[in-house]
């Protein structure tokens, strides 16, 4: 290993440029020169075009976001408006629940910008529809008798779908929207507010419902959530950086393009982000800016222009008004950097364009040159390295280079060579060994889950009759008991036993008895509906578990499985036998007490099994108290 070492090092100089002066020297003189021309040229010509076409984009950005946020605003109060003369008009009955929900939803579902519609009573009840967000799903809501609030989820065609939650205690009178709209007897906003959610900040329009007595018949409000300002602001393509933010005078944040929450986490909970709060840097100092203004009421009731500098860059900021007769007294502020409207230096940027193509032309020609030499080396030390993957004994040999690294490259190749070698010989024959023991492990583990398979199938099923066994019903039924409870479900539990088994044991023998036990396992699979659970309880018991299924819907199963097993005739190895079935029903308690476990509904179940039993057997009877 020495004397070859030896041999290689003779062969290589250890005189040579480095690598990285070849390379990078050349194309940072041609980049330099490149650039320097090209800056000087965008410049001159670049300055000019600037502002005019900033003008231009400033008034027509102010002007699209005002127009979008007043149509925005309007909408609530139009449907209000018709809803009231529908309301005074008698088109529409306070008193019928249904069709007021069923017109409220058509309007949400037409207005994609509102996200609730409803009407609040003077006894207060409410009355309304909405959406879950832009895209969620519809529900309707209203009061019941005992002033709980109840909200479910519907189809579009106003189908109940399922219930969503309830508030005990609703009181619309007590909500601002009702009570400022009645104080004002006038449209009228609300303040803004955070949903309880925290997910959204919202507004509620309002508007007050009289007869022609002037009678207050109720309150007609429509929801928003400026989650949808905040949308039209993000997606609105004003410049490359330009930036647009909405707040009260306030400075309380409605919606920014930034993508920042108008909500943040406080020490007294969900608050309001404030303008000054918002991390993105040109707001930041735009709001600095506008902070000496604020003062200045004349100022911020007309649209005014501004340009201020920050990190040495020109920045134009549109400060406008947004306002309405119900209230809304916002202020909108466009912010646009100078350095995203270089528009008009295209014919600069075609001179820079060919400059620095014949400049990197230039560059290539001369990187070619030296990349060509250098890839001969670096292929001469390829080949090398691949014939470490063969079986061959023959080496590459290894020549010097006039570039410094490449040599001290192939001096520590030349080093690693017999050692690679060698290591790659000791790892192929520990890579066979480790594919061996990895395949007698495979066939292990799946011998092992085979085995383990078959255990949980006999541990949760009877050998005898293939039903499932009392640890797995229990299990089973546990889980639909805790089902049937959370949604407010029926469960209806049948208790099964063979009337006389003993006799037919006495008789038969106990083979007979257990093929009797299987046949009757059979009839009662066939009779149930897929959802249901049927188990062998014990002994000449069986046990059916009914989901969403009262006591008077089992009790016509029930009396179909005993008329089935009354009509059947069994065959036995030696005779024929036929039997009989006795048959307890209950169901879970609903009111006044719950059931606490399905413990308490299978011993409902085998008394009443008890009382079919008394009566004679083959009877079906069900739990006294739900009868």
């Amino acid at each position: 290993m020495k004397q070859q070492k030896q041999a290689i090092t003779a062969k290589i100089s250890s005189r040579g440029f480095p690598l990285w002066l070849l390379l990078i020297l050349p194309s940072f003189l041609i980049i330099a020169l490149t650039a320097s021309l090209t800056g000087y040229i965008g410049f001159i010509s670049g300055r000019k075009a600037v502002n005019d076409l900033v003008a231009r984009v400033r008034d027509e950005t102010t002007t699209h976001i005002e127009e979008h946020v007043r149509n925005f605003l309007q909408t609530p109060h139009e449907i209000n408006q018709l809803n009231a003369a529908a309301l005074k008009q008698g088109w529409l009955k306070t008193a019928d629940a249904e069709a007021l929900q069923s017109h409220f939803l058509e309007q949400v579902k037409i207005n994609d910008n509102i996200t609730s519609v409803y009407f609040g009573s003077p006894n207060g009840d409410i009355i309304g529809s909405g959406r879950e967000g832009g895209e969620g799903a519809y529900y309707v809501y209203s009061t019941d008798e005992l002033s709980a609030f109840n909200k479910y989820i519907v189809a579009e065609n106003g189908e109940v779908l399922s219930f969503a939650a309830s508030i005990p205690n609703f009181d619309t009178r007590t909500r601002p929207w009702y009570i400022n709209a009645v104080q004002k007897a006038t449209p009228t906003w609300s303040d803004v507010y955070i949903l309880f959610t925290g997910q959204d900040m919202a507004l509620s329009a309002s508007l007050p419902v009289y007869d022609d007595g002037q009678k207050l018949l109720g309150v007609v409000s429509v929801d928003i959530f400026l989650s949808q300002i905040q949308e039209f602001l993000t997606n609105l393509e004003i410049s490359a950086s330009g930036q647009s933010f909405i707040m009260e005078r306030s400075g309380l944040l409605i919606a920014t393009s930034t993508g920042e929450r108008p909500i943040q986490q406080g020490s007294k909970g969900l608050e309001r982000l404030h303008v000054s709060q918002i991390q993105n840097p040109v707001v930041k100092n735009a709001m600095r800016f506008l902070e000496t203004h604020l003062e200045e009421k004349d100022i911020l009731l007309r649209r005014e222009k501004f340009e201020f500098e920050f990190e040495q860059e020109t920045y134009f900021l549109d400060i406008a008004p947004i306002r309405d007769q119900y209230g809304i007294d916002w202020i909108m502020v466009v912010i646009i950097p100078e350095s995203d409207f270089m528009m008009d230096v295209r014919k600069a940027n075609q001179i820079s364009a060919l400059i620095i193509i014949l400049c990197l032309a230039g560059s290539i020609y001369i990187s070619v040159l030296i990349a060509q030499k250098i890839a001969s080396r670096i292929s001469h030390l390829n080949d090398a390295a691949q014939s470490l993957t063969t079986d061959s004994e023959e080496t590459t040999e290894l020549n010097g280079s006039r570039i410094h690294e490449i040599n001290e490259v192939t001096l520590s190749f030349a080093d690693m060579r017999q050692q690679l070698r060698q290591a790659l010989n000791e790892l192929r024959t520990e890579v066979q060994e480790r594919k061996q023991a990895e395949a007698n492990l495979e066939t292990a583990n799946i011998e092992l889950l085979k085995a383990f398979e078959r255990e949980q199938t006999l541990a949760r099923t009877d050998g005898m009759t293939g039903l499932h066994n009392y640890r797995s019903f229990f299990d089973l039924a546990t889980r639909e008991f805790r089902a049937a409870l959370r949604y407010h479900h029926s469960l209806t539990i049948l208790m099964l036993d063979v009337d006389h088994f003993k006799k037919i044991n006495d008789s038969f023998g106990h083979a007979a008895g257990d093929q009797l036990l299987a046949q009757v396992a059979q009839i009662l699979a066939l009779q149930i509906r897929a959802v249901d659970i049927l188990a062998r309880y014990g002994g000449d018991e069986f046990i059916i578990l009914l989901p969403q299924t009262s006591a008077q819907q089992a009790f016509p199963l029930a009396e179909r499985i005993r008329t089935s097993i009354e009509n059947l005739q069994i065959n036995l190895e030696e005779a024929k036998a036929s039997t009989t079935l006795s048959i307890g029903i209950s169901e879970i308690q609903k009111r006044p007490m719950d059931d606490e476990n399905i413990e308490q509904i299978i011993k409902r179940a085998d008394q009443a099994l008890y009382i079919a039993k008394q009566r004679g057997r083959n009877h079906t009877a069900l739990f006294p108290s739900q009868e």
